[in-house]
């Protein structure tokens, strides 16, 4: 039970007199202390917001009351107990002195700090208050100390800011917890979906809480108010150069006071955690600010920005991070991992089907076609594409069924198709969710359409789906969350709406069919998902291992939401996903903040930033995500999302969440493979345990690219986008159609070999390249990723462009930027910070007698039996020539059409010491014969 305690005006030394009051004045802020109020002589506070016409308005008068919480035992508190804040004893009270410490100390003079001291159960608690004016916004900050007169746990609240009724929510936000304009009184609902404002105390867990803030708006005055934890009080999950204090608890954050009021609230320490054991006489300090924001244009996402941008500031990570390999090479790099042998994938035959995927689930399918179209990979177009196509087949049920042209599930296990809960063992239910079909056909699908138009069995297999999903919506747009596959008549999550953009199968389905029914089905089904989902700020995941905890969903929503606009003109959808996308910055981190230090990680030293987790995203929070264990991810799907938020608002905090998302994550990157780890936690050791996740990396890291070159051109570099990844967000292809770069059709075009950047911070240069659709010119488009301004050298490879040809490289033509030619296939650029330059190049072409470039040459084996194996990025005929040096007479193996070779040499008759070996290629019309290499035989 609380204990409360209020001082008598004859033990307060400055409230002797009645009618005393002081007050902190800053340029929007001022509080008063005052105790002509009360009839005991207590002290009292309030605060009030100055107007643009100079009017202050009182927005609180119940400020400054005092909480601790205390447990004089020797044993540690039940984590659950404290999350649901049904531990300790609450000790409340207010001030029994107040003393201006700074500026005049004569009562009623303004001063600009002052000090409240209060002596409760034989401890001691004192505040300084002063209003910091160090920022944009005012913020009323407070140091608090408390000394205990026993040895225990003790935990500091902080002090009472504001008491709202319940139904006086307009919202209340936690990142990455609850954000919500009404109380929920489901702990389902509130605990394990996080939708609604708890209608009890609960508080959060630091390292799933991705700003240290409560907000909460009150809808009769139109004020939002805020409680933030000081830096100094946030976790290093790094500490010590370990993970091991990734779940350390330091702080947590509450939408209601501890009596249970709506209140915004902060808690240091936390009881039972970390640095809230005492000894007797020992003291703990915690500092908090406040801010106070009248009005519509400050409301709860302002709120959150601010903090971001200014008491936890992204700048500090930004104006450190470099990448040490651009994002270019390291899509080239996670091409090669996922085409090796190394990548797991593997072959398995179901219902007559071959299949193939590196799980047991494929995960973006469209980069596997994006890839596959803008390099011209063989290897992908005969040993991935056709495998896959086949999942994508056996993934559909078409028995004629109950889920006839629905998708079976996410992942093949054990001669079928089921859902996650299976795959990971967390049930033996099996379900089919809409969202399966929305994801798994009609995107994943839709997307191999749009590069394979002609798939005849493809487009019959994407109409039954759509239809399957037309069937499946509700009168109201909405959808069922899933149906047991065992009696199709039970929901499965009954006691969930589905708040998802399951409708955005519907929307593809409109691209590929051209049938206004889909539209009119994506229409309903958005409207009823922005009064369900947007308005209400309550959301749902896809992720079944932690029960559809809200995750990337909501970023993929935004997306759709932004492409329905883009189909529409509807600036209703254009709103609600500039919204949602407000929401989804909810997921990322601010926090613990960056600084000059180094951290040994196994060994390796890295700079504070390598290692942090400001700008993740995490997969789930709440009180059972996996960012509590594992950190946050490294799939930032929403990248290039946010970089259209940003050109469609010029808000300039989705532009710096787009950017740092990306930058400076080397130190996650697997080595052998180019792919990040899924998990802060992992390191740079993870990336190959997960080596599907390297389509997604390049999904992402291209989607972030091009949107950006679309940014930086003001529109002029535009090229079609597919649909939606697959389950991590918001995502997207290129490369199926024709765009326009500065009035020129153009296709993108991606030869693996072609570019080279040098120079000084040339690894925080990328590169998109692309060819006029009559051949004649090649743009090569470099971005800039740091803010300071580059020069760089680059470099062509003639032989690269076009198969069997050599390039000539003509006429510079400069779009964007800086930039002269040095050489034949050379040219110096200058590139603005963050920027862009663009070249266009006059091309003409000429056989090549060398033939095509390897992909891969090498020879090995024993001196008499070499084995010469070799690959191209095209299919062709080749062969192996071999001779004696001098001798001008060459043996031709036999000819064989492929990409990759391998032919063993029988020199068992050859006695002199070395041969040549050389490679012949034909294409059409077109011969070629490599340079040779040399061999030792004896």
């Amino acid at each position: 039970m609380p204990r409360l305690y209020y001082a008598l005006a004859g033990l307060a030394q400055a409230s002797a007199v009645l009618g005393a009051n002081f007050t902190l004045t800053g340029r929007q802020l001022r509080m008063t202390w005052s105790n002509d109020s009360t009839s005991d002589g207590s002290w009292a506070a309030s605060v009030a917001t100055l107007s643009d016409s100079g009017v202050w308005t009182t927005q609180s008068t119940n400020l400054g009351q005092y909480s601790v919480l205390t447990n004089y035992t020797t044993v540690a508190q039940s984590t659950t107990l404290v999350e649901a804040g049904a531990l300790g004893t609450l000790e409340q009270f207010g001030a029994d002195t107040v003393e201006p410490t700074s500026g005049s100390c004569s009562s009623g003079k303004t001063i600009t700090t002052l000090t409240t001291t209060s002596s409760v159960a034989n401890g001691t608690y004192t505040a300084v208050w002063w209003i910091d004016t160090s920022r944009s916004w005012d913020l009323l900050a407070v140091n608090t100390t408390w000394t205990t007169p026993a040895a225990g746990w003790v935990s500091l609240a902080s002090p009472r800011l504001v008491d709202l009724e319940d139904n006086d929510l307009d919202w209340g936000v936690v990142p990455g917890y609850w954000s919500a304009n009404s109380v929920e009184t489901s702990k389902e609902l509130f605990y394990n979906y996080v939708q609604g404002v708890p209608a009890s105390n609960w508080v959060t867990l630091e390292s799933s809480t991705t700003s240290l803030v409560s907000i909460l708006g009150s809808k009769n005055s139109g004020t939002t108010f805020s409680t933030i934890a000081h830096p100094s009080l946030a976790r290093d999950p790094f500490a010590d150069n370990s993970t091991a204090t990734q779940q350390q608890w330091n702080v947590g954050m509450s939408l209601r006071g501890p009596t249970g009021t709506l209140s915004p609230t902060a808690y240091y320490p936390v009881l039972g955690q970390a640095h809230s054991q005492l000894a007797k006489g020992a003291s703990i300090t915690a500092r908090f600010y406040y801010s106070v924001t009248p009005g519509n244009e400050t409301q709860w996402y302002e709120v959150s920005r601010f903090v971001s941008q200014e008491v936890y500031p992204l700048d500090l990570y930004d104006s450190m991070a470099v990448n040490t390999d651009s994002f270019s090479d390291r899509i080239h790099r996670i091409h090669d991992f996922v085409t090796s042998s190394a990548s797991k994938w593997h072959l398995w035959t179901y219902e007559g089907l071959e299949m193939g995927a590196e799980s047991g689930k494929l995960s973006d399918v469209a980069s596997m076609w994006m890839v596959q179209k803008l390099t011209g990979d063989p290897l992908i177009l005969n040993e991935r594409l056709p495998y896959a196509r086949n999942f994508k087949l056996g993934q559909q049920d078409t028995t004629g069924g109950t889920f006839n042209g629905a998708a079976l599930g996410e992942y093949y296990l054990n001669g079928a198709f089921v859902c996650e809960l299976l795959w990971t063992s967390l049930s033996t239910v099996d379900y089919v969710s809409p969202m399966f079909t929305t994801f798994y056909i009609l995107s994943d699908v839709g997307n191999i359409l749009l590069f394979n138009q002609t798939d005849s069995l493809l487009l019959e297999r994407f109409t039954l789906a759509a239809d399957k999903l037309l069937s499946w919506q509700k009168d109201t747009g909405n959808f069922d969350v899933g149906y047991r596959k065992s009696n199709p008549a039970t929901l499965m999550y009954p006691e969930l709406l589905d708040l998802r953009a399951t409708w955005y199968g519907l929307l593809a389905a409109y691209r590929v069919l051209n049938d206004d029914k889909y539209l009119a089905g994506a229409e309903a089904g958005a409207q009823w998902f922005i009064e369900n989902a947007v308005n209400t700020g309550r959301w749902l995941g896809v992720c079944d291992d932690t029960y559809l905890y809200p995750d990337f969903q909501t970023a993929h929503a935004a997306g759709a939401l932004l492409q329905l606009y883009d189909i529409t003109g509807n600036s209703v959808y254009l709103d609600a996903a500039v919204q949602t996308a407000k929401f989804y910055t909810l997921h990322i981190f601010n926090h613990p903040q960056v600084d000059t230090s180094t951290k040994n990680s196994a060994g390796t030293i890295l700079a504070d930033w390598q290692i942090s987790q400001v700008g993740l995203n995490y997969e789930h929070a709440g009180y059972g995500g996996s960012v509590n264990y594992h950190g946050p991810i490294t799939i930032s799907s929403h990248a290039g999302l946010f970089v259209k938020i940003y050109e469609a608002t010029k808000d300039s905090h989705f532009l710096q969440l787009a950017r740092i998302a990306a930058r400076g994550r080397d130190a996650f990157v697997t080595p052998v493979s180019g792919i990040p780890s899924y998990y802060w936690i992992q390191g740079n050791t993870g990336g190959s345990s997960y080596p599907w996740h390297g389509w997604w990396h390049i999904g992402w890291l291209t989607d972030y690219l091009v949107s950006s070159a679309h940014l930086l051109s003001g529109g002029e570099i535009s090229f079609p986008e597919g649909f939606m990844t697959s389950k991590v967000g918001s995502h997207v292809p290129y490369g199926f159609a024709t765009g326009t770069i500065y009035g020129t059709e153009a296709d993108l075009w991606q030869p693996r070999s072609l570019v080279n950047v040098t120079g000084t911070n040339s690894a925080n240069v990328d590169w998109l390249t692309a060819r006029s659709t009559d051949g004649t010119k090649l743009f090569v488009i470099l971005l800039n990723e740091i803010a300071t301004d580059v020069s760089v050298t680059l470099s062509m490879d003639s032989r690269q462009l076009k198969i069997f040809d050599i390039t000539h490289f003509g006429t510079l033509s400069v779009l964007s930027g800086s930039a002269k030619a040095t050489g034949d296939s050379t040219w110096s650029v200058q590139i603005a910070g963050q920027g862009m330059t663009v070249l266009e190049i006059a091309t003409t072409f000429n056989s090549d007698p060398l033939g095509p470039p390897f992909r891969t040459y090498t020879v090995t084996g024993s001196a008499k039996a070499p084995t010469v194996a070799w690959s191209y990025w095209t299919t062709l005929d080749s062969w192996v020539e071999w001779a004696v040096p001098g001798s001008g007479v060459w043996t031709s193996l036999p000819s064989s059409t492929n990409y990759t070779f391998s032919t063993t040499l029988d020199l068992s008759a050859v006695t002199v010491p070395q041969i040549k070996i050389r490679i012949g290629t034909e294409s059409g019309n077109k011969t070629g014969i490599s340079d040779a290499t040399y061999w030792t035989v004896n």
